[in-house]
């Protein structure tokens, strides 16, 4: 793990997302969702490390269908919506909304870049 010690920016954008859930905002509501996925995005990596492993624990996503070359873990829609007991497009829409609330979706990665 490296970056133990978070960024004034991470800092700001975890406040930003505080003072939004307490004014009483929706965790669903565009502003909390961009505000807490730009705290992600700043988030050090041992702090990602934390979360991804909760979330693992907590079975909140599938298996990973493979992996980037860097390690990082890449899951298909039909899996996401299988695990999520939806159908795909169903999936792909909530995901299309996020990434327009919180512009935090990256282009699709190359297959290339997956080690199965």
């Amino acid at each position: 793990m490296q970056n133990k010690n978070p960024s004034p920016a991470f800092l700001a954008a975890y406040e930003e997302g505080q003072r939004q859930r307490a004014a009483g905002l929706d965790g669903q509501d565009p502003r909390v969702v961009a505000a807490w996925t730009q705290m992600l995005r700043l988030a050090p990596e041992n702090i990602r490390d934390m979360l991804a492993e909760a979330a693992a624990e907590m079975g909140l996503l599938p298996e990973p269908n493979g992996r980037t070359l860097a390690g990082e873990p890449i899951y298909s829609m039909a899996s996401i919506a299988r695990h999520s007991g939806v159908d795909e497009a169903t999936a792909q829409a909530s995901f299309d909304a996020f990434c327009a609330a919180s512009g935090a979706c990256a282009a699709p990665v190359p297959a290339w870049w997956i080690a199965r």
